[in-house]
């Protein structure tokens, strides 16, 4: 579909007003569908050959993904840590993703990276850390602790930045180093 920008705008309203009626029958709706059998068969088939028009799409998300999902949104669900999103979550995330900024050099995603920057001083101060603190916002506490991790091994075994982890778990770390530095 070649994209016009009243297209964008339609499809815009029709998936706002989805979200707006799926959060709407939350209290309504089952927490999880029970028949794997049967959503086994809605979604098995073979490859399509050809694309699907987005608004068609937007249909069968409406009839067969979201009675289908597991609604960690419902009122009535108090497992595990997943957080609700919210409302302006929902549209920022839109947003980030039309922009899609790469947040990995300063100069793919500068005013994010500067946010970011921004509200690393605020929690830094919140937490009575000084002006030198720093830090990084992750997509979640799974990235949160493997970058600390990452961050702790660089800073008690900064030799595993040149050699790896598994060369220094070996005992050859010091073999590995001069290796180097007589290919130099």
């Amino acid at each position: 579909m070649d994209w016009r920008e009243e297209d964008i705008r339609r499809f815009g309203r029709e998936v706002a007003d989805l979200i707006a009626e799926y959060r709407a029958s939350l209290e309504t709706i089952p927490i999880t569908p029970r028949e794997p059998e049967g959503l086994r068969k809605l979604f098995g088939g073979p490859l399509p050959e050809e694309g699907t028009d987005p608004f068609t799409l937007l249909a069968e998300v409406k009839a067969n993904i979201l009675p289908n999902s597991f609604h960690l949104t419902s009122p009535a669900y108090f497992g595990l840590f997943n957080p609700t999103p919210t409302v302006i979550g929902i549209f920022a995330d839109a947003i980030a993703s039309a922009i899609n900024q790469n947040m990995a050099a300063w100069s793919h995603g500068p005013a994010g990276a500067e946010i970011e920057k921004t509200v690393i001083g605020w929690l830094c101060g919140i937490a009575g850390l000084g002006a030198g603190s720093f830090g990084t916002l992750t997509s979640g506490g799974s990235i949160a602790n493997l970058t600390a991790m990452k961050v702790a091994l660089n800073e008690k075994m900064p030799e595993v930045r040149r050699i790896g982890v598994a060369a220094h778990a070996l005992g050859r770390h010091e073999a590995a180093a001069a290796d180097r530095q007589g290919a130099g």
